[in-house]
């Protein structure tokens, strides 16, 4: 003989006596079987929780319809809970009347900021590839944000908390839930927030009030999940699986199923080797405009800028010397050379393509250079006279942070010219269709903010 489901009144009884704290342990074992066996009953708990978050907003805010207790009156021992004092009805009614309210209370809040779910508080070093804005503190609509570089942090409506750590991509759906489909996050739901959703590949994970890091690998294909504090569960649609996940517990989401594993976050960080030697360029540095006109020159920066136009005067390129004279860089195997982009404040972006590439030439046998005056276009080195050393991938979105160039040509190039100070030459492989496009642009030496440019050697492969 099957056991009958629990009716939705005595469903929303135990979702209710959840969030007041008043549910015995019996009642708590009796909603943890009914989560797990009941697929209604899981939405529905997920439907309450997302209107309870709501509601806690509403009442934080002061914002009540009038007739609702303020929050700050803590009930009292020996009196009726306010529930009771709101509904002197059978208990029935007033669950049903609560809802309702519930109800009310979210349409009241969402009405007063229309299609707004989230917003941006907090931006470390970041840069973005995305529609939504990205200014600090901006509100957020439903949409897709692309972290590239940096750090940053949103937080949804709901109150829940999303720590990006690039490059990572998180789709914004509802107060109550996102989707990560790359990249690593930290997410931390308060009480408020309980229920929060948060998919991705494969698999999802609801939140019952703690501190949980994710991960989506770059193939998409893998989902990490590990509870830094609290509870989780993640579930598995496919494969019709689900896991509850408590401190320091950690499942793998592929798309065969869910594989427990020790916490993938709790391993020693692998951090990037240190450099051997590093040389930097001790202020010689030079840019050179095909105009010659040098009364808008910086010399914080190194322009480069090619057209498709031959012959344009607003063309740019850029060069960088390095003493190695007296190195003996014969223990080293790989060489690294690493700029810094920075913005120019010249030209538009929206003139060049997507994809930008530049170009690093070295010069074998540069010509006497003084860096203290002005250079001509046509008599300074040229990239037909050097050596193609490597290339500079960015997108053209990209206007700050660290590029580096990485090549055996590079390092080849290094240890055959080190008895004398090599000359390096930037070029935009890439050309704009217009003279009014984005000058692309990396810290000189003199630069306020960012590094100029340095080579580091490392020993061994």
């Amino acid at each position: 003989m099957s056991l009958q489901k629990p009716s939705q009144e005595r469903r929303l009884e135990l979702f209710t006596q959840l969030l007041d704290g008043t549910l015995s342990a019996g009642e708590k074992s009796e909603l943890n079987a009914l989560l797990k066996t009941d697929d209604t009953a899981r939405r529905h708990y997920r439907e309450h929780m997302r209107l309870h978050a709501h509601l806690h907003l509403a009442y934080a805010a002061g914002g009540m319809p009038s007739g609702m207790p303020p929050l700050r009156n803590a009930q009292k021992k020996g009196t009726p809970s306010p529930s009771q004092q709101i509904f002197p009805f059978p208990k029935g009614v007033q669950l049903a009347a609560a809802a309702l309210i519930l109800f009310g209370c979210v349409l009241w809040l969402q009405s007063r900021e229309p299609g707004f779910l989230a917003t941006l508080v907090s931006s470390e070093d970041a840069a973005w590839e995305s529609t939504l804005p990205t200014a600090l503190h901006s509100r957020l609509r439903p949409g897709i944000l692309e972290l590239k570089s940096g750090m940053a942090t949103i937080q949804f409506d709901s109150g829940a908390l999303v720590t990006l750590e690039a490059p990572a991509r998180l789709e914004l759906i509802t107060p109550i839930r996102g989707r990560m489909s790359r990249g690593s996050a930290v997410i931390e739901v308060p009480k408020a927030a309980i229920g929060f959703v948060m998919d991705a590949p494969n698999s999802y994970a609801v939140d019952h009030g703690t501190r949980f890091a994710m991960s989506v690998d770059p193939t998409g294909k893998l989902a990490s999940f590990a509870v830094l504090s609290g509870e989780i569960s993640v579930h598995h649609p496919s494969a019709k699986l689900e896991e509850h996940l408590f401190q320091s517990e950690a499942t793998i989401a592929t798309e065969a199923g869910l594989e427990r594993t020790e916490n993938p976050f709790s391993k020693p960080m692998v951090f990037p080797r240190e450099p051997a030697l590093r040389v930097g360029s001790a202020g010689k540095t030079k840019s050179v405009i095909a105009s010659n006109r040098t009364e808008n020159a910086n010399p914080r920066i190194l322009a480069v800028k090619s057209t498709e136009e031959k012959n344009n005067p607003a063309e740019r390129r850029s060069f960088v010397s390095f003493d190695l004279t007296g190195s003996d860089l014969s223990g080293y195997g790989v060489a690294k050379l690493r700029l810094s982009l920075v913005p120019s404040n010249q030209g538009l972006a929206v003139y060049v393509p997507q994809e930008i590439r530049f170009l690093v030439y070295g010069i074998p046998a540069p010509p006497a250079l003084n860096w203290n005056a002005p250079w001509d276009w046509a008599t300074s080195p040229q990239p037909e006279s050097g050596l193609l050393l490597g290339s500079i991938d960015i997108l053209r979105t990209q206007q700050s942070g660290t590029v580096e160039l990485t090549s055996p040509a590079l390092l080849e190039f290094l240890k055959v010219h080190r008895e004398k100070p090599v000359l390096l030459l930037f070029v935009r492989e890439t050309r704009a269709p217009s003279s009014g496009s984005l000058v692309h642009a990396f810290a000189s030496d003199s630069h306020p903010q960012a590094p100029g440019p340095v080579l580091e050697f490392f020993i061994g492969p």
